[in-house]
């Protein structure tokens, strides 16, 4: 599982944030540039925005955005694309190449003695992560990857406790008609819910 993390989802999401934190800028400019046009165009630039942020790859064309703005595209399969600011992080070490034609050399070290236990320097053609590891620290992607999921957490729980605030204020309201209701307590309308979605007006 942390080698998934580590490797796998922590680079994507970070790869999908950064590029959707480019599109997003471009947006606020379009958006400033087509302030009397009407607001579906509006809608349909936030649409590319989302995009962005759900899907690791899009569709490959000639022109585009980011391969304007220089951004590390790479061809992820026959017809998508996707950005790589930050490659994911290697922490399989590579087998070292051997002569066929040489014999093995005697091995003179227990076989599960490591070079950090018998006090030998990590190997050079080993990535950075695994010496890392061989010294016995975390990895810098393992530490972003625990402040990552540190801050989803705040940030559920900061969600969860609004919503039940919000449905304690919502505890008295009095259905006007279908789905609208009036209460006392809310300075603006708005909507809640998401399959069976409720309108609750001030009084």
């Amino acid at each position: 599982m942390t080698t998934f993390l580590l490797q796998e989802l922590f680079p994507t999401i970070l790869n999908m944030s950064l590029t959707a934190s480019a599109v997003i800028l471009f947006v606020l400019l379009a958006r400033l540039l087509l302030r009397r046009a009407p607001k579906v165009f509006s809608y349909a630039l936030w649409a590319v925005v989302l995009f962005r942020l759900l899907c690791p790859v899009a569709p490959s064309g000639g022109i585009s955005l980011l391969g304007a703005m220089d951004a590390p595209v790479r061809q992820a399969g026959t017809m998508t694309t996707a950005v790589t600011y930050v490659q994911p992080e290697d922490t399989a070490a590579p087998a070292p190449a051997q002569s066929q034609t040489a014999a093995p050399a005697p091995q003179t070290a227990a076989p599960n003695a490591s070079p950090a236990a018998g006090g030998g320097a990590a190997p050079e053609n080993d990535p950075p992560a695994r010496q890392t590891a061989a010294r016995g620290a975390m990895p810098p992607a393992a530490i972003l990857a625990g402040v990552w999921l540190a801050g989803i957490a705040a940030l559920a729980a900061c969600s969860v406790l609004s919503l039940l605030r919000l449905r304690r204020r919502l505890a008295g309201a009095v259905l006007l008609r279908d789905n609208i209701y009036l209460c006392d307590h809310v300075a603006s309308p708005f909507v809640l819910g998401i399959l069976r979605p409720k309108i609750y007006l001030p009084t």
